[in-house]
């Protein structure tokens, strides 16, 4: 019965307005009006019991298959409703995340253990013309991996305020799932959704402009010029086995006709990282890289603590070559942040030395970058100006404030039909190497009862840009 009144809920209330028909004015705006963190939208997919076991069995047979199933998809938001039918739907996430979204292999009617997947929907998957408010696909992420349910979206949302327009999007939403057959839609809960990485994605940052070279950059990929070309490749993931998929560190997502093309340019822009130096370098950089971009978005990373990055762990960021021949840099997976560590990383870790697993001449990116005497005095003032207290970025207060707004709009929605977590705790994930990090209480260096992450990632910072002594 909870899940009736939920549904219910759900599908005829939204902020105390009856469900209606989204109007054209609302149909035609952009991505912005689904990626808004002061809202909590609700999502349903509808779907054939038959399509549900397909989308079972593609799971058992590779974990890592990327097939979609037909579904519908519903998106109600501040009282309006808008439907697209036959879209694409699977399952996504990385090999440690990814889950079946319930316990059989055989869907049964009303009787299920629900478990929270991440999913994939693909507007344009059996529609080539179909996509949703400029978007081609959209990535829903459950918060299984953070107990406190806000890691990412603080992330990509400090990314948005401090200008890395480049980054992608992320908000809440309230995800329901209705086979058909079931009494009632299971309620899977508050969920993320993500911005895809995608070529409508770079439509969206550049537009107008000719369609460029978007590459997944994943481990190992050191941007080392003389150890790439066998690294290099289009992805090809098999339904049937995981022995029989191709992956590469570099895998080309856009243009793919022009792969060979494509994979000379990544080739060369790596060469040139490697071989320049001094004035020479910095006036390629100035031509091919938005160094500007690059630099807040690692001032940003560096200081929500993503060690699992470019800089340290070769991992986890896309690459676009524009049309122009500029290259920009885009960060991707924030999961693993604000205290959740490994290896030995904690909030204390030097702002210019964040690469503790790698020397310079394995990153050649950053390090290359840092080596130009303008761009490393750039990197530290735009590191002061996300610490600075007036500025309302990554200071303590404003950022425990901005989680708290979030919290207590979801907060209600929390409890769900799932395996998932069922309440908020402010905890990294129980996997992590630092247990005591906060995010909403505790000081800088109280180890007994909680430090918080934001006042000791300041703290340290500070001493390491020589504002304040030690």
């Amino acid at each position: 019965m909870k899940n009736a009144v939920l549904f219910l809920t759900l599908l005829l209330v939204s902020c105390g307005y009856t469900i209606r028909p989204a109007d054209p004015a609302t149909i035609s705006l952009g991505p912005e009006y689904v990626f808004d963190v002061k809202a909590l939208p609700e999502i349903l997919i509808e779907i054939e019991p038959e399509e549900w076991n397909r989308l079972l069995a593609f799971f058992a047979a590779n974990p890592e298959n990327e097939e979609c199933v037909h579904a519908d998809f519903t998106f109600i938001k501040n009282g309006q409703s808008e439907t697209l039918t036959n879209v694409g739907f699977r399952i996504r996430g990385n090999v440690y995340s990814r889950m079946a979204p319930e316990d059989d292999i055989v869907h049964t009617a009303d009787s299920t253990q629900w478990q929270q997947s991440h999913f994939r929907i693909i507007f344009d998957k059996y529609g080539k013309s179909q996509e949703f408010h400029t978007l081609e696909a959209l990535n829903l992420k459950a918060f299984n991996g953070d107990p406190a349910m806000v890691r990412e979206i603080y992330c990509f949302d400090l990314f948005q305020r401090f200008g890395v327009t480049i980054a992608p999007r992320s908000s809440y939403v309230l995800l329901s799932i209705h086979v058909i057959g079931d009494e009632y839609p299971a309620y899977f809960g508050v969920y993320r959704m993500n911005e895809s990485i995608d070529g409508a994605m770079m439509k969206n940052r550049f537009p107008g402009d000719p369609a460029g070279q978007l590459w997944k950059c994943l481990w190992p990929a050191d941007l080392v010029y003389s150890m790439m070309d066998d690294s290099i490749g289009m992805e090809k993931i098999s339904p049937e086995s995981q022995s029989m998929s191709e992956k590469f560190a570099y895998d080309l997502k856009t243009k793919k006709t022009d792969f060979a093309q494509a994979k000379s340019n990544l080739i060369q822009f790596a060469e040139n990282l490697y071989k320049l130096e001094g004035k020479e370098l910095k006036s390629w950089l100035d031509k091919n890289l938005d160094v500007h971009q690059f630099l807040k978005a690692y001032a940003v990373n560096v200081l929500v603590g993503m060690w699992d990055d470019y800089w340290n762990n070769k991992n986890n960021y896309y690459i676009y070559r524009h049309s122009s021949g500029m290259w920009y840099f885009i960060p991707y997976d924030y999961d693993n942040t604000l205290g959740t560590f490994t290896g030995g990383f904690d909030a204390t870790v030097d702002v210019f030395s964040w690469g503790q697993w790698a020397n310079d001449s394995q990153r050649p990116l950053i390090s290359k970058v840092l080596s130009i005497p303008e761009y490393r005095q750039a990197y530290s003032n735009y590191l002061v100006t996300l610490i600075d207290p007036g500025k309302g970025l990554f200071d303590a207060w404003a950022s425990m404030n901005r989680i708290k707004e979030w919290h207590a709009m979801i907060k209600p929605w929390v409890d769900n039909d799932t395996t998932g977590p069922k309440k908020i705790k402010d905890n990294p994930a129980s996997w992590g190497e630092k247990p005591y990090y906060k995010l909403l209480s505790g000081d800088d260096d109280d180890y007994g009862s909680g430090v918080n992450y934001f006042k000791q990632r300041i703290l340290y910072a500070q001493y390491q840009l020589n504002l304040i002594e030690e």
